[in-house]
């Protein structure tokens, strides 16, 4: 998205709105915050806010973190990782027959497998969606609990959840290629006093 217009359509109000969920833009990396911030401004702080994601428990990570609990020799923990593929959760690991043979070996290890297991899949720590930001037409904090990260207020719900409250979910996605070429267009104008209008260019030029 190199120009912003104003959506004319035939959205007659809030509901509606709410019902055509899952929009995405697309923004210059470099101006992203900027689109962010004047959304804001524009529906009001309290209305808007970027949303919270979980981090979730693989088996590498929580193998790593509740080892360094027990005081197991993390040389060990990361010859056991190496044996862990694509694998979820340790039911998966049960047909893993690398990992299987390694903790069989070690009565350390099959002990903090078997409290890995239980561990695994919780939530290890919260972070900010990528691109994901909720539009509410009243405050969020009258809708949902609220959670404060460093200097920035996410919403105590995670995407999943967003939509199911009847709120406007928008993915600002940032994309490098556009500052690419907007730099690119930018220079034919300095340069070669050409200048070229991307909105004017059909979508079928070759």
């Amino acid at each position: 998205m190199t120009e912003l217009k104003t959506y004319r359509g035939h959205i007659r109000n809030w509901k509606e709105l709410c019902d055509t969920l899952g929009v995405k833009i697309s923004l210059s990396s470099e101006r992203r915050e900027e689109v962010i911030e004047y959304v804001k401004n524009k529906y009001g702080h309290e209305n808007v806010g970027n949303i919270i994601a979980f981090d979730t428990l693989l088996p590498k990570q929580v193998l790593r973190d509740v080892s360094k609990v027990l005081n197991i020799n993390q040389e060990k923990i990361d010859r056991l990782c190496k044996t862990i593929n694509k694998e979820e959760d340790f039911e998966s690991l049960k047909n893993n027959s690398d990992f299987i043979r390694y903790i069989k070996r070690d009565s350390s290890l099959k002990e903090l497998s078997r409290i890995c297991n239980k561990l695994c899949g919780l939530k290890r720590n919260t972070s900010t969606h990528a691109a994901g930001v909720v539009i509410s037409n009243s405050k969020l904090s009258d809708i949902m609990t609220m959670y404060k990260k460093d200097n920035t207020i996410l919403t105590g719900y995670s995407m999943e959840y967003i939509e199911e409250l009847g709120l406007l979910k928008m993915d600002f996605l940032s994309i490098k290629n556009l500052n690419t070429i907007f730099n690119i267009v930018s220079k034919i104008n300095k340069d070669l006093n050409i200048n070229i209008d991307l909105n004017k260019i059909p979508l079928d030029d070759e």
